[in-house]
């Protein structure tokens, strides 16, 4: 189980990589959002990214599922346009 200063920490590490990154505590997951215009990469390229960017500050990530969430345009939050998705744990 992380803690809290941990959670922050992935959280700001990810800020550079994702637009939205949330974390449940009841299944230890975080989920992770790149929103998209032009769909030039893949939800396993966002994963690896998040892995590469952890690694330096010693956190392991095991990816959980990977989801390419394509959709119309036009919503005011990033869940509710084009994005990809990446749910993992860290440890």
């Amino acid at each position: 189980m992380l803690s809290y200063v941990d959670v922050k920490k992935i959280k700001e590490i990810l800020s550079a990589v994702c637009d939205q990154v949330t974390y449940s505590p009841k299944s230890g997951t975080f989920t992770a959002r790149k929103s998209y215009f032009n769909n030039t990469s893949s939800p396993e390229k966002v994963a690896q990214a998040i892995s590469l960017v952890l690694a330096p500050a010693n956190y392991m990530v095991k990816v959980v599922g990977c989801v390419d969430r394509a959709m119309p345009c036009g919503g005011s939050t990033v869940a509710s346009n084009p994005h990809y998705k990446v749910v993992f744990k860290a440890s």
